[in-house]
């Protein structure tokens, strides 16, 4: 399970955050209520979202503006054997300049893009590459996640498992594989529907979900005795 981690027990919220026109009121409020958490709190979208008003797609656009200036960090857990376990978030009430530094775009004497930094076209690449691997390592965890919740045991860093939520990543785009990961989640348990508790098993049975959810929606019809 994932954790929270707080650098600064009693910090307020900084102004640096409140008042940077880059980073949503959502952003902030989010950062506000993580702030007010005790540390070790298990971190999770879902729980979040059943906490707000505000469901887990607009939580992941908040948390992604507040990793992109560096008041929110994550790293992976190991466990004693090195393995990959899971991810721990840690809110940072004063993050490093680099990472709070962002481009100012306007008309100068030379032209072009000046920022806060002189910091070289390969450092920006460099940073927008780090930034969209940390993002899919992230949508690896989600997924991963949601199944931890019917199967405990389920090991973060197992390659094959790991490769699966990249493969219906990549296939189906990140939030429609959510949407299908909770679909399959949810007739765990019921009869005829097939089984699958890993992303892998999912995956490889997507046909006969297809089929099964086809059927579930024709008898659902022929049931359907609403005036």
């Amino acid at each position: 399970m994932s954790k929270l981690h707080i650098r600064n027990r009693y910090a307020t919220i900084p102004n640096e955050l409140l008042n940077n026109q880059n980073i949503s009121l959502k952003a902030k409020g989010l950062f506000a209520y993580l702030q007010s958490k005790p540390e070790d709190w298990t971190f999770s979208k879902a729980r979040i979202a059943a906490q707000l008003k505000e469901g887990e797609k607009s939580i992941t656009k908040a948390m992604a503006e507040l990793k992109e200036f560096g008041y929110l960090q994550n790293k992976p857990v190991q466990d004693k054997k090195g393995k990959f376990i899971g991810q721990d978030y840690i809110l940072d009430d004063n993050p490093s300049p680099l990472t709070t530094e962002t481009p100012v775009l306007g008309d100068t004497d030379k032209g072009g893009c000046i920022s806060k930094k002189d910091y070289s076209k390969k450092d920006y690449k460099k940073k927008e590459l780090l930034y969209s691997e940390n993002k899919f390592s992230q949508e690896v965890v989600d997924i991963m996640e949601l199944f931890a919740n019917i199967n405990p045991s389920i090991q973060y860093g197992n390659k094959t498992q790991r490769k699966a939520c990249k493969d219906m990543i990549k296939k189906f785009g990140y939030e429609d594989t959510i949407r299908m990961v909770k679909q399959v989640i949810s007739v765990q348990g019921e009869q005829y529907a097939p089984i699958a508790t890993t992303p892998y098993k999912m995956y490889y049975k997507l046909a006969d979900f297809k089929v099964y959810f086809d059927k579930k929606k024709s008898v659902n019809k022929v049931l359907d005795l609403s005036l």
